[in-house]
């Protein structure tokens, strides 16, 4: 409908900063089904599973463990894996990656499945309500999702939900041919 297009429209024409992108995704996402209210869908399940995770992190990767906050992040990275994959998230297959319903939030959350970009905004969100400091870092078909810091960041693919070791890191970077230095950081 008009009215989503135009109330996605004034989402995304904020700061980066200030868009709510799973609001931003959720009106996106109107245009297939303007009778579904999409955006209290999203709003909804994401808030049940930021619940969940925050207390699952809790109990994982209690603030009291007295873990270096690189560590900690690398914990959390691993308690969200868990959590989502509990949840029953995961990557659609090769064969349906372009169908619309894996890049559509609503439809992922409904269906738990989707591709990497739908799933590493999922990730991004509930991970964050959880302590855990996400940014998106893309690659053609690929987008992973980076925490920690400096020297001791490191790599979580959302679309196969685990986190990469150093030599898959390094092997996927050397397939690319490209150095760490022309990797698109996204917030």
């Amino acid at each position: 409908s008009l009215f989503s297009i135009a109330d996605f429209e004034l989402e995304i024409s904020k700061p980066d900063d200030d868009v709510d992108l799973p609001k931003a995704a959720a009106l996106l996402a109107l245009h297939s089904d303007a009778k579904v209210d999409a955006v209290n869908l999203v709003t909804t399940e994401l808030s049940r599973l930021k619940a969940g995770f925050r207390a699952h992190a809790a109990d994982t990767v209690p603030l009291a463990a007295p873990l270096p906050p690189t560590c900690r992040q690398h914990a959390l990275a691993g308690a969200l894996c868990d959590f989502l994959q509990a949840e029953g998230f995961q990557g659609c297959s090769e064969a349906n990656y372009y169908q619309a319903e894996n890049s559509m939030l609503p439809s992922v959350l409904a269906n738990k499945c989707g591709h990497a970009n739908s799933l590493a905004l999922l990730y991004r969100e509930v991970g964050h309500a959880g302590g855990l400091h996400l940014k998106g870092v893309h690659f053609p078909r690929h987008t992973l999702l980076q925490f920690g810091g400096a020297s001791h960041a490191g790599l979580l693919e959302p679309f196969s939900n685990r986190m990469l070791s150093r030599s898959e890191v390094e092997n996927f970077l050397w397939s690319w041919k490209a150095p760490l230095s022309n990797v698109v950081f996204l917030r």
